[in-house]
């Protein structure tokens, strides 16, 4: 079988063919395309486990080669004769696992080889523990976009570190709650117990009673001592869901169980210590809660030890189409209903709404769409059907003589964080983007990025 196989997509067929021969002689499969067309034919056509694309297609932008190459999960060398920082940058950022300017032949196989083998480690070790997780019911998250395999690669990093407190933040729907199980059920606290616990709409009493429990007669209703989720996790993880609702006296207290690991039930006397893994996960931007007073400082910074942020669905290009196809399993199994075949033409339009509601909004969709449709084929999901937001007429006219785009992005990018007082999240809601694509493009721009406020005048780096 050899080593693997890989597709070579170069526009020089002289280059094309003399990699394919040392792929070949160095025990792989090797097959060419000269176009973007042909590449994309080839990669729906075959299976692959890596490409090697060199940028300058004749027919079209060689990154949509990567990115369709990155949804079939292929690890990606791209070559080039330019050694251009901002094209690196940009093909890294898409999901390249290395940048070369044109090799020898025995570095490119080298090179090939150490990423194939870690590639098949990483299997086997995640095989393994998605094989875990479905002994423990929990489905393992689908994607294989770069923003998904970012997570997923923290996660791997992370998930044997089980002392170590994670903070989850994430638009609603983006499936927090699921990675804080994987993080559980997929770790060495597995059969320890998981408790969870929403913090919003909980007055202080309540919530830390039900987090630290109650001595009897702590309050009025409290006839039994009673024993709280951090009591009650010993030996596995609490989950904080939610944590930018509590309340600033109880984040006191938790404040001072995360130092100590050391708490006391209300209206006792007696320190109570226990070993917990805690996780947090919150919709709410935690920095812009602090420089207003609504989170402590002090409690981020001992929650933020390992962030993770799961993206939105409108920015895991690619996925959409996955899911669709594991919702679809999942309710031909709960609904033994038929599998549908979903139109091209609904597909192009789900892929481009930008989903507001991110995954859980699609699930909810599809089960929808499972349980109502009468026929084989689904053209439909809804009365209105998901599509593309279509902009307003654009306010900015371009003038005769044209713009530099890179001039005009850091022009609203400044006029933004003036308007927004420097705060990051606020500037991004004005431009259409989060949090880390602004502090990315301040980077870009030679900004200072402060720890607070995030903003700083423009200096050459």
């Amino acid at each position: 079988m050899g080593k693997g196989s890989v597709l070579i997509v170069h526009a020089d067929k002289f280059a094309r063919d003399s990699v394919a021969r040392a792929l070949r002689q160095g025990g792989y499969e090797a097959t060419g395309a000269g176009t973007r067309g042909l590449a994309l034919h080839v990669l729906r056509a075959q299976a692959f486990d890596a490409l090697i694309l060199a940028p300058g297609l004749p027919d079209g932008d060689a990154m949509d080669v990567l990115v369709a190459a990155r949804a079939r999960s292929l690890e990606v060398i791209v070559i080039s004769s330019n050694a251009d920082v901002n094209e690196a940058v940009r093909f890294v950022k898409a999901g390249a696992s290395e940048y070369l300017e044109p090799p020898r032949s025995p570095d490119l196989l080298e090179r090939l080889d150490k990423l194939l083998s870690s590639r098949r480690l990483d299997g086997e070790r995640r095989n393994a523990r998605e094989a875990k997780l479905r002994r423990n019911g929990v489905p393992a998250i689908i994607g294989c976009s770069p923003a998904v395999q970012r997570v997923l690669n923290l996660v791997e990093q992370v998930i044997d570190n089980h002392d170590t407190t994670v903070l989850i933040q994430g638009e609603s729907g983006t499936g927090k709650d699921l990675l804080a199980k994987m993080l559980h059920y997929g770790g060495p606290r597995a059969e320890g117990p998981y408790m969870n616990l929403t913090c919003t709409a909980l007055s202080d009493t309540l919530l830390e009673s039900e987090l630290f429990g109650h001595e009897k007669g702590a309050f009025t209703d409290a006839k039994t001592q009673k024993k709280g989720l951090v009591e009650i996790a010993e030996g596995g993880t609490l989950f904080l869901d939610e944590i930018g609702d509590m309340r600033l006296a109880t984040q006191a207290r938790l404040l001072r169980f995360l130092e100590e690991r050391a708490f006391r039930r209300v209206g006792g006397e007696v320190d109570l210590h226990v070993n917990v893994r805690v996780i947090a996960a919150t919709n709410r931007d935690l920095e812009e809660l602090v420089e207003r007073g609504g989170f402590r400082e002090d409690l981020y910074f001992r929650l933020n030890v390992i962030p993770i942020t799961m993206p939105p669905l409108r920015e895991r290009k690619g996925d959409v189409p996955l899911l669709v196809k594991h919702f679809l399993q999942v309710f031909h199994r709960e609904t033994h209903r038929p599998i549908l075949d979903i139109d091209p033409t609904l597909m192009s339009q789900l892929e481009a709404y930008r989903w507001p509601g991110n995954v859980r909004e699609l699930k909810n969709l599809i089960e929808r769409a499972m349980v109502l449709s009468s026929r084989e084929v689904l053209r439909s999901v809804a009365s209105r059907k998901p599509r593309a937001e279509r902009p307003a007429e654009s306010p900015f006219k371009l003038p005769p003589e044209g713009v530099d785009l890179e001039v005009l992005e850091k022009d609203l990018l400044c006029q933004a964080l003036r308007a927004a007082g420097g705060n990051q999240a606020r500037a991004g809601e004005l431009l259409g983007l989060n949090r880390d694509q602004v502090r990315y493009r301040m980077l870009k721009y030679g900004m200072q990025v402060s720890a607070r406020n995030g903003y700083g005048h423009a200096v050459e780096l």
